[in-house]
């Protein structure tokens, strides 16, 4: 079913952080970690990413649904005067990823250079965009990526063997306002499958019809209606294919 505009209902931004913060909290979040929880899910919705509000009401292992155990405690295991790793203790992978980008930031004001990887969080990282935005502001160049379970054949395959392995950049630009303390910014934020993982679920629910070469089925031919897809392929084939192995080996164990 399609939804028209008489469908649509307008919430100042205000109440709608304050309703995310209040589910959070009764899913058992802490209220830290909700708060920025919820400032990622509604920069994905302003931005039209596909991660947003509706991560609230995913089920299931690795969901926002399963909170983080309650004494988990994040730990850096290894740090160099660039480079940190962050050890998430199952803590939820958008709570982990913004420690991991201010860690990074926090190096490269100090070296010039900062590096920062994360493992065994309990959750997706949400809108990589975000991370990014937060970085460019601060008048720095970001570089972003993020792994996930298997979803993806490679060009020319019809294995499952990439995630959607999204990528995403933050680049700073001048000042429009040089008493402002951040800078204006350009950010892209994009999957290397042919489709977000989310958005192919969107798809699903609407009864969409897909490209060819967006997906296949799970025999391995084409798939073109949203629900019979299976296994999302690269975008741009091979060239796509190319970029997505190397999040796999930059995000992987």
């Amino acid at each position: 079913m399609e939804i028209g505009n008489s469908d649509l209902v307008r919430v100042d931004i205000s109440q709608l952080k304050s309703i995310c913060n209040r589910i959070l909290i009764a899913l058992g979040h802490s209220e830290s970690h909700a708060h920025l929880i919820t400032d990622i899910l509604i920069y994905a919705e302003s931005s039209n990413n596909s991660q947003g509000l509706k991560k609230l009401f995913t089920k299931g292992s690795g969901s926002l649904s399963e909170p983080p155990p309650k004494n988990a405690t994040p730990k850096i295991v290894f740090e160099s005067q660039v480079a940190v790793r962050w050890d998430a203790d199952h803590v939820s992978g958008m709570f982990i990823m913004y420690q991991a980008a201010m860690s990074a930031l926090q190096k490269a004001r100090t070296v010039g250079i900062g590096i920062a990887s994360t493992f065994n969080s309990s959750s997706g990282t949400g809108a990589i965009g975000y991370y990014c935005e937060q970085i460019a502001k601060q008048g720095l160049i970001a570089l972003v990526c993020s792994g996930s379970i298997p979803l993806v054949a490679p060009a020319g395959s019809r294995e499952k063997l990439f995630g959607t392995n999204p990528i995403a950049y933050g680049i700073p630009l001048n000042k429009e306002n040089v008493e402002s303390a951040e800078y204006d910014y350009i950010v892209a934020d994009l999957s290397t499958s042919s489709m977000a993982f989310w958005s192919l679920v969107d798809a699903k629910k609407k009864g969409q019809s897909l490209p060819l070469g967006t997906a296949l089925k799970a025999d391995g031919s084409n798939a073109t209606e949203a629900c019979d897809a299976e296994i999302l392929l690269p975008f741009g084939g091979h060239k796509g294919s190319a970029i997505s192995l190397l999040v796999e080996f930059l995000t992987g164990p």
